[in-house]
Parts: C-alpha cells; sequence; structure tokens
C-alpha cells in the first residue's frame, strides 16, 4: 500500500514559460481542423469521435494527433 507522501502529485509542476512559449507556436501554427482535432482530445474525445465531428477518417485524425505530439514533444525535449 502506497503512502500518501509516495503518490504521484495530482498537480505537477507548471512548465517553464519557455517551454509553453514554444508549445503555444505549435498549436498557433496548426492548421485549423488540426487544431480543431487537438482541442477535442484535450476535451477527452475519443479519435472516432474526432473524425466524425470533423469528416474525417480515424486514420487521418492519429495521423494528425500523431505529428502534433512529435511537434510538442520537442517543446519538451528541452526541460
Amino acid at each position: 500500500v502506497a503512502l500518501p507522501s509516495e503518490l504521484a502529485d495530482p498537480h505537477p509542476p507548471p512548465l517553464p514559460p519557455e517551454t509553453m512559449e514554444c508549445l503555444e507556436r505549435v498549436v498557433a501554427r496548426m492548421p485549423p481542423e488540426w487544431r480543431t482535432a487537438y482541442q477535442l482530445a484535450i476535451d477527452g474525445e475519443n479519435r472516432q469521435a474526432i473524425a466524425r465531428a470533423l469528416g474525417k477518417s480515424v486514420r487521418t485524425i492519429q495521423y494528425w494527433l500523431a505529428a502534433i505530439r512529435e511537434e510538442m514533444d520537442d517543446c519538451l525535449d528541452g526541460r
């Protein structure tokens, strides 16, 4: 049984300002449909729901979200 001090902090520390700026630049560069898919994913929608909402295939949504994640990973590598 994990003691309270061993549990993961549900509120991780905020990201450094330069990381946040990088992530904001990634979002700003996204095509509008990608931005919508990203926002729906953040809001907890699954890939099937995002695909339906945008009139795209699930495979396309998977590609978009993977590409977004890859770009965002570049921002997070410098942490």
